[in-house]
């Protein structure tokens, strides 16, 4: 297509011995990484050729420095551009409890508190606008819930703002006016503030197809092209103009968000980023100087950093400047509550709207869904390379390879850790949902490979690699084409291979199925009627079922000394990793 954008830049990354990004170089850009014993990144630097650190006004010479808590919490980080430190304290349960911003300027400080579900229940803002302790302006906010840790209302001093849901969670209203609504798969579809209206459309996989604000005549519409979970088109046709202005906007990854570049206007724009991910500046890579022209700033849970040059932002995440959230594929973000507007699709954990635990400092959430997998390796692995392998069964603590009453087999998948930020979930399904006859026959079907960031697991293994084994998996997945036999090649199967391919071994092994006592009768009932000797028939058909399966992968799993469990219905993650 003539209209796409075409300046871009390569982006070249240095590893060390360990595994763990150097340097990430685009351009004239080059942002180099040091870190402590435990992986956790200790300075961040960004600098353009010669030019030492903060001596270009407008530059991008600078540099970062944090410090940690022995759990691997963030305890403080210093900007050298903005001439300003954060630090943060935490509960015992790791949730944030101070933001304190220090600077040359005005401080402030966040106080947070939780009620016993995990719901914020208060927070504190005090500001301090002349460096005087006798000149604080003190700002308290109350929230209230009802017994589903729903909001129900938001109150600072005399100003209260109420909010409904309608019977599956969706947050529908607010008292100043705004609605929302939802399809039947509980996605946000329209959205009216006062004589504007937003409407939102959806991929078959569940990602946003587009978006339109405004009316029939006058509106701006934006259709989204996705790779993966990774926006990285977006084509905008503003009507408000006649003839109406048509953009593309190309989005470019490498380690995260890299930058944009934009038809319209010509711009290519470099984007630096925090260890956080959140998009901090961004350089004008068109011109022959790199400069900042434009800077964004967030707060722990993500609020600030408005700008009109660039939707994405914290996280490295879409914001919907019409609402105020930020889109995170299954559900939508309120950074100004510190929480999603609807329940996680997957009902993982207690509390189904908290983002992150409440501890968005040192975690991210790209999917909306359940994040223990990502903190268990945050946790044992930072900065590392890996692959994991999880598994969920269908019968709690059994063997048992299929549950008749829900047809549930379990799953099992991989996840890949380049220990960059870059994050590969895959999993192996039919590409079809199996009928009775293909199950029973053992039939060779189509197969598909899907990211599988959402789904849920009973246990998993993970393994330190290098860089060279993870590229070998990730080939190994991008080349896999073979047939999916719910047997002899199906999910287990899959991960079994990807470990193989990077030449990790294998935590789990081929074992003769095991079934309910209720499993030959139930092909005995499924028989035509006509069928003669069906029991033996039976025995024939579920006999010779030897393979990988989840609930033995489950199972074996726990004989690994680097194996974690997830206790179900809760968010708690034990790891008997030996260390």
């Amino acid at each position: 297509n003539s209209s796409m954008p075409t300046a871009t830049q390569d982006t070249t990354y240095t590893y060390d011995q360990n595994g763990r990004l150097l340097t990430e170089t685009t351009g004239g850009l080059v942002t180099s990484y040091e870190y402590n014993n435990a992986g956790l990144v200790t300075k961040k630097t960004n600098k353009v050729g010669d030019v030492e650190p903060g001596s270009v006004y407008g530059g991008v010479s600078d540099f970062s420095t944090h410090t940690y808590y022995t759990n691997g919490n963030m305890m403080s980080k210093f900007s050298q551009a903005e001439l300003c430190e954060t630090s943060y304290t935490y509960d015992g349960a790791g949730r944030l409890t101070l933001e304190f911003f220090q600077s040359s300027g005005p401080d402030y400080q966040t106080i947070y508190q939780y009620d016993a579900s995990g719901n914020r229940s208060r927070q504190t803002y005090i500001f301090d606008p002349y460096n005087e302790t006798n000149d604080l302006f003190t700002t308290v906010t109350e929230y209230t819930y009802d017994a589903n840790n729903r909001l129900t209302s938001v109150t600072t001093g005399t100003d209260t703002l109420s909010y409904t849901y309608d019977n599956n969670g969706n947050m529908l209203s607010e008292s100043n006016g705004k609605t929302y609504s939802y399809n039947v798969l509980n996605q946000l579809v329209t959205f009216v503030n006062g004589e504007y209206t937003t409407t939102y459309t959806y991929l078959p996989n569940g990602l946003r197809a587009s978006k339109t604000m405004g009316n029939d005549q006058n509106h701006l519409h934006s259709d989204f092209v996705w790779d993966g979970d990774d926006l990285v088109y977006e084509y905008v046709r503003n009507m408000y103009y006649y003839p109406p202005l048509d953009n593309c906007i190309v989005y470019n990854y490498g380690n995260g968000l890299i930058s944009q570049s934009n038809t319209e206007t010509n711009e290519y724009i470099l984007f630096t980023k925090n260890t956080h991910g959140d998009v901090s500046d961004m350089l004008n890579a068109s011109s022959t100087t790199l400069a900042v022209f434009a800077e964004k700033e967030f707060d722990a849970f993500g609020n600030g950093g408005s700008t009109g040059y660039s939707a994405m932002g914290y996280a490295g995440q879409y914001h919907d400047y019409e609402t105020g959230f930020i889109y995170l594929r299954a559900r939508y973000y309120s950074p100004a509550v510190g929480r999603f507007i609807n329940e996680d699709p997957i009902r993982d954990g207690l509390n189904w709207y908290v983002y992150c635990g409440n501890n968005p400092v040192n975690y991210t959430d790209s999917t909306g869904l359940d994040e223990d997998l990502d903190k268990y390796v945050n946790d044992n692995y930072s900065g590392k390379v890996t692959v994991t392998i999880a598994a969920s069964r269908p019968v709690e603590n059994s063997r048992i390879a299929v549950n008749l009453d829900t047809m549930d087999v379990g799953h099992t998948f991989v996840r890949i850790d380049y220990g960059d930020g870059r994050v590969i979930y895959r999993g192996f399904y039919p590409a079809n949902t199996l009928s009775t006859d293909e199950i029973l026959t053992k039939t060779n079907v189509d197969g598909i490979v899907v990211d599988d960031a959402t789904h849920d697991w009973n246990a998993a293994v993970t393994y330190e690699i290098t860089v060279e084994q993870a590229d070998d998996m990730v080939s190994f997945i991008d080349n896999y084409d073979s047939e999916y036999n719910m047997v002899t090649n199906n999910c287990t199967t899959f991960g079994a291979k990807v470990l193989e391919s990077g030449g990790v071994e294998v935590p789990t092994s081929e074992h003769k199925w095991t079934l309910p006592a209720n499993a030959k009768q139930m092909v005995v009932d499924y028989l035509p009627s006509e069928k003669l000797f069906k029991g033996v028939v039976a025995n024939y058909l579920i006999s010779g079922l030897y393979g990988y399966s989840p609930a033995d992968a489950v199972q074996d799993f726990k004989n690994s000394p680097q194996h974690v469990l997830k206790y179900g219905g809760s968010t708690y993650v034990a790891s008997n990793k030996h260390k």
